[in-house]
Parts: structure tokens; C-alpha cells; sequence
């Protein structure tokens, strides 16, 4: 069975040689990352707490199985395709192989996660103290929690695929079990504590040191069992060490024996959703987008219409459109909102405590925050704006239909966005007022940088895009990231020496929007040229 399966994995690696590059590629970067905080020999000032660094690789642990348990529920028989049907449904596979094949699409999700989460390797160890051990342990353990929580929740998925109040039961379970969680970590901070103003006290750090250290949360199915043999290694106990590799093996083997007692017929679902896979697939050639339909079916409609815009012009208007239907204001894009909330939580974790030996400013204050706060906004709108409006425009064909020059729609499209991006940017800068003290002349002139950066990534999206849409949509996604990290990583020189030079931060952020606006000159550039080439051909 595998060496069938392996064959029609090694076809088509075959096929694009440079895909197995880039990966070879991402893989290398991430382990730069990984040793980066190993880099300073410990004098760097930052101080390692054992406790937190222990109860937040618990507590990202618990997040992960979570994660991928609600996902395997979800996505347990929906992983096939018409082919993997014909392949592996139709041919002298078992069910239960077939089921673990179904897994890749999830496994490739968790993998470009864990990837993602070793290019913070920098900023985890500024903000809690972990070290490249403790990344290597993180990526080590994370393995049996995605496995081992997908597996269990894909098995429910299959056995009560016809069942949904069966579903939902399993759901509640875990829901349950969560609560029983936060509830016993609530009451033994308060019998601890005494009182909510000493909790407060500890801040958000001396809460996860104690909830993902807590005897409850050692024995959290998977991930605390999972965390107890690093636990034990770190503090030299020989109990958590053995308690841990034997839940872990105990699991294993509970999952092997259901897979293997259990009779799964889940044919009828495989085949049913593999024909929705094949209907969203059609749908995309005609212009409609799967993830985009799936957003607009919880749209509520109004009164409100579509009247403006003719030939080229239709297409900002029509984005604009799109932006009231989902968020009635013209100016809100609901995903980038997401992402300010994200943020925000971020800076409250990370706190203003990250120092960077050399490099505060205005008497004392530590630019740690400050960076690690610009890093995460403008990653994270590399991600909104990189699959943005305009990037999925330009691969819908009714787009060519409009007699205009290519280079008109592009403008059309991305002056659309200039609203969205303008209030993305302002409520980017009243976070890094809030939490990493910026002045107002700071915060102005990191709204700017943010436009820019956003204007940009779209662009690169645009062109990327057009030049490697064979890599398949991963890879063109972590593509998209390591351009983006390595613009990231340059435009902080810029910013970092006019910081230093002029002792003025707003200068700063003005000379990486400087460095940005060049670079958006040069893509644009590329970008212009590419779409009226594509009108051409």
C-alpha cells in the first residue's frame, strides 16, 4: 500500500524539482531561526524562567491540540479528492489507510504553522526566554500532539460521519474538558493568591507560568503528557520522564488498536465531499473563490447596492462593495481586523519588557517591544494583503473581459484598497501607542510605514504569484512569507540606523517606509507590466 502511495508522491515531486528546492530552502531558514537564540551565549541579559518557559510551550501545546482535535472532527473524511477516490477508495487499500492518506492536506497546515512559529524563534526567546533546546523540544512535541489529536478526532469523524448529534457530543467533550481547565486553574490562583488585584499582579506571564505548570495541566490528554518528558528532563525528574513516555506509548497504541478493531465505512462521505471539493474547483475557473463563498454565505444582506463604476473603475467600487456586504463599512476589512485583535493579545503577552542590549531609546526605553511589535503587524497583513482582493482578482478570467489596458484595473483595484488599508494602519498605530509607548508623531509615522508595506506585499503577491503559480498554493504561501520576512529583516536596517543617527523613532519608521516605497516602486513596475502582458497573450 505505501509503495504505491510513495510512487505517486515521488511523480509528482518529480514534476517540480524546485518545489523540493524551496522546501530544502525553508527548512534551512528555520533552522538559522532555531539557533539564533543560542547565538548570544547568554549575554544577551535576557533571563530564562524555567517555570514560564515550561508553562508556555503547556499552554501552546493545549492550543494546538485544540487546533487540530476541532480540525480532524471537521476534516476526518473530507480530505479526498475525485482521484484520491479512484486511487485509494477504488483500490486494494483499507479503509483505515485511506483515512490516515486523507490526513496530508491537515499535516501540510501544521507544517507551514510549526514553520512560522520557528521564525518567531527570536522574539519568543526576547519575550519568555525559551532557547534553541526549548524550540527543538516545541517542534519534537508537537508532532504527537497534531498526530495523535488529529487521528483520535478523525476516527470520531469517520465512525459518526451520518451522526451529527453524535459530532457534537464529542465536541462537547472536549469543550468540557477545557473548562474543567480554566475553572480548577482559576480556583488555585485565587486559593494561591488570595485576591484578583495580586493575581492581576503577576501579569500575563506569572499567569501561564502557573496554568501550564499546574498538576491539571501536566495531565491534559496529549499535550500535557507530552510536556511531563520535557518537563522532566529540564528539572531531572525521573517520574515526569517515565509518566510521560508511557501515556505517550499507552495513546499510541489505543489509536493503532481502534484503527484496527473498528470497522470504518465512510465511503458514501468520502465521495460526497470529494464531489464538493471537485464543485468548488469548477466554481474557481468560473470566478467565484471557495474561501470567499464560504465567508459570503454568513454575510447579511441590506438595502444596499451596487451603482457606481463603469469598465475599469467597476472594480474599485465593486471592492468597496464587497467590504460594506461583510462589515457595512467601506473602509473595514474584517480579516485584517482579526489580525489587530491577534496583535493586540500579542503585545499584551510579550509585555514592555524585551530588551535589545545597544538599542533603546529617548533615555531608556527598549525598542524590544517596539520591534517585535512592528515584525508581527506587518507579517501578518503580508498574509491579508498578500491574498488580498486585487491577488485574487487578477485569477478570475471575466477580469480580461473589461476593454481596458491591464496596468488601468491593476490601479483600479488597488486604490480600493487604500481605505481598508489606511484604517488597518491607524489601528495598528493606537496599538504600538498603547502597548510599546510610541509618541503620536511616532505613531503617524508607523501608519505610513504599515500603507506601504501593505501596498507592497500586495504587489509581491501579484507578481509571485504570476511567475510560480505552478508551486501549488502552500508553497506559494511560504514563498510569499520568506519574501516577506527577508524584506522585513532588511527594511529594519534602514529604520534602525536613522533611529540611531537622528535619535528620532518617527524618523526611523519614515526611513523603512522610504526603503518600502522603492521597493513598491519596483514591483509595481513588474506588476504592471505582467498583467498587460497576461491581457496580451
Amino acid at each position: 500500500m505505501l509503495s504505491a502511495t510513495f510512487y505517486r508522491m515521488r511523480k509528482a515531486a518529480a514534476k517540480k524539482p524546485w518545489m523540493v528546492l524551496l522546501v530544502l530552502l525553508a527548512i534551512a531558514f528555520s533552522l538559522v531561526m532555531i539557533a539564533v537564540p543560542s547565538l548570544s551565549n547568554g549575554e544577551d541579559g535576557i533571563v530564562r524562567d524555567m517555570s514560564l518557559v515550561l508553562g508556555g510551550i503547556n499552554i501552546l501545546f493545549i492550543v494546538m491540540f485544540n487546533f487540530i482535535f476541532y480540525t480532524g472532527l471537521k476534516n476526518g473524511v473530507v480530505g479526498f479528492s475525485h482521484a484520491d477516490v479512484n486511487f485509494h477508495l477504488a483500490g486494494p487499500f483499507t479503509q483505515r489507510f485511506n483515512l490516515v492518506i486523507a490526513a496530508g492536506g491537515v499535516f501540510k497546515l501544521c507544517i507551514v504553522l510549526l514553520w512560522v512559529l520557528c521564525c518567531q524563534a527570536s522574539v519568543l526567546h526576547m519575550s519568555i526566554g525559551v532557547n534553541s533546546f526549548d524550540m527543538l523540544a516545541l517542534l519534537l512535541g508537537s508532532v504527537p500532539v497534531f498526530a495523535f489529536g488529529y487521528f483520535i478526532a478523525a476516527f470520531f469523524s469517520a465512525l459518526f460521519w451520518d451522526n451529527e448529534a453524535a459530532i457534537n457530543k464529542v465536541k462537547a467533550v472536549l469543550v468540557a474538558l477545557d473548562l474543567i481547565y480554566v475553572s480548577f486553574t482559576v480556583k488555585g490562583l485565587m486559593d494561591t493568591y488570595g485576591s484578583f488585584g495580586e493575581i492581576r499582579a503577576l501579569g500575563i506571564r506569572g499567569i501561564i507560568a502557573y496554568a501550564g505548570t499546574t498538576p491539571l495541566s501536566n495531565y491534559y490528554p496529549v499535550a500535557g503528557w507530552t510536556n511531563l518528558i520535557y518537563s522532566g528532563i529540564l528539572m531531572k525528574d525521573t517520574m515526569y520522564i517515565v509518566a510521560g513516555v508511557l501515556l505517550t506509548v499507552l495513546t499510541a497504541a489505543a489509536i493503532i488498536i481502534l484503527y484496527s478493531k473498528v470497522d470504518l465505512n465512510y465511503y458514501e462521505a468520502a465521495m460526497e465531499n470529494a464531489q464538493k471539493v471537485a464543485d468548488l474547483q469548477e466554481a474557481k475557473k468560473a470566478g467565484i473563490d471557495s474561501d470567499t463563498a464560504k465567508v459570503n454565505r454568513k454575510i447579511k444582506v441590506g438595502k444596499e447596492t451596487l451603482n457606481k463604476g463603469w469598465g475599469a473603475s467597476a472594480f474599485t467600487q465593486r471592492h468597496l462593495f464587497e467590504n460594506v456586504r461583510a462589515s457595512r463599512f467601506f473602509f473595514v476589512n474584517p480579516l485584517a481586523i482579526t489580525y489587530r485583535l491577534i496583535t493586540a493579545v500579542y503585545m499584551f503577552v510579550i509585555g514592555k519588557s524585551i530588551t535589545f542590549q545597544g538599542m533603546d531609546v529617548d533615555g531608556g526605553r527598549s525598542m524590544g517591544p517596539i520591534i517585535a511589535g512592528v515584525t508581527m503587524m506587518v507579517i501578518l497583513n503580508a498574509v491579508v494583503y498578500g491574498g488580498g482582493k486585487t491577488v485574487l482578482e487578477f485569477n478570475k478570467p471575466y477580469i480580461f473581459m473589461v476593454p481596458e489596458k491591464g496596468s488601468k484595473k491593476l490601479f483600479c483595484c488597488l486604490m480600493a484598497e487604500l481605505p481598508e488599508m489606511a484604517f488597518d494602519s491607524l489601528l495598528c498605530s493606537l496599538i504600538m501607542i498603547y502597548f510599546a509607548d510610541l509618541t503620536v508623531a511616532e505613531g503617524i509615522a508607523f501608519g505610513f510605514l504599515m500603507v506601504v508595506f501593505d501596498l507592497l506585499f500586495e504587489l509581491i503577491a501579484l507578481v509571485g504569484i504570476r511567475i510560480f503559480r505552478q508551486l501549488g498554493r502552500v508553497l506559494l504561501v511560504i514563498t510569499r512569507y520568506f519574501a516577506g520576512y527577508i524584506i522585513i529583516m532588511t527594511a529594519l536596517a534602514p529604520m534602525i540606523i536613522a533611529t540611531v543617527l537622528t535619535g528620532s523613532l518617527a524618523v526611523g519608521f519614515a526611513a523603512a517606509g522610504g526603503y518600502g516605497i522603492v521597493l513598491a516602486g519596483v514591483f509595481l513596475a513588474i506588476a504592471r507590466n505582467t498583467v498587460d502582458k497576461v491581457e496580451l497573450a
